[in-house]
C-alpha cells in the first residue's frame, strides 16, 4: 500500500471514511453546513460523485480477477480519493474552473496517476523507478523502491495541486524541489538496498 494505514483499518473503513468525507463536502458545498460562500460548482461535485462510484466498481472488479491486489489497491484508491476529498472540503478555491483548466492542476494530477502505477508494477523496462545501470537490484529490492518513489512522487503530485493557486513561481520551485527531493531519497535507499 502507498498509504500505510494501522491494521485494524480495512477496506470497508477506508470505504465509509470515503463516504462520509463525499456527504461532508456535498453539505459543505451546498451552503447547509456553512454560511461561507462556496467556489465550486456542483459538477465537480457530481465527479467525486461519480468517481466514488467508480472506484467502488474497480474494488468489485479486482477482488473478482486480480485477488493479488485484493488488499492493496482499492484501500490506496479510496485513499487518494479520500485525500483530495479533503482538498476539496478545505481548499475549495482549488477547484474553480479557472484553476482547474491550468496545466499545473494537471501536472498534479499525472504525479498523483504515476504514483498509484509506479506502486503496482513488477521490475519491468518502462514504469517504475529505473536504476539499473547505477545500481542492480533484485525482484524484492525493485518492489521496495517503487514503493517509496511511490510514496514520494503522491507526496509531490499534493504539492503540486496545493501550491496551483500561488502561481507559476512557487508551483515551479514547489515541483522542482519536491522531484529533485524524491529522486536523491530514492537514489540513497535504491542504494542502501543493493549492498
Amino acid at each position: 500500500m502507498i498509504i500505510p494505514l494501522p491494521k485494524p483499518i480495512n477496506l470497508r473503513i477506508i470505504q465509509l471514511l470515503s463516504g462520509i468525507l463525499l456527504v461532508i463536502a456535498w453539505l459543505k458545498q451546498t451552503r447547509l453546513l456553512t454560511e461561507n460562500f462556496s467556489y465550486t460548482k456542483d459538477s465537480v461535485l457530481i465527479i467525486f460523485t461519480i468517481l466514488f462510484a467508480m472506484i467502488l466498481g474497480i474494488s468489485t472488479i479486482i477482488d473478482h480477477l486480480f485477488p493479488q491486489l485484493r488488499d492493496r489497491l482499492p484501500q490506496d484508491l479510496f485513499s487518494f480519493f479520500s485525500i483530495l476529498t479533503m482538498i476539496l472540503i478545505a481548499y475549495p478555491q482549488l477547484f474553480t474552473p479557472k484553476i482547474l483548466i491550468t496545466h499545473q492542476v494537471y501536472v498534479g494530477l499525472i504525479f498523483i496517476g504515476l504514483a498509484l502505477l509506479t506502486a503496482y508494477v513488477p521490475k519491468n523496462p518502462i514504469v517504475g523507478v529505473r536504476l539499473s545501470s547505477i545500481i542492480q537490484l533484485n525482484r524484492k529490492s525493485q518492489k521496495r523502491v517503487n514503493l517509496l518513489a511511490a510514496r514520494l512522487t503522491l507526496i509531490v503530485g499534493i504539492g503540486c495541486l496545493l501550491t496551483t493557486p500561488f502561481g507559476s513561481t512557487v508551483f515551479g520551485l514547489t515541483l522542482i524541489l519536491t522531484t529533485f527531493t524524491t529522486f536523491i531519497w530514492v537514489l540513497i535507499f535504491a542504494s542502501k538496498l543493493a549492498r
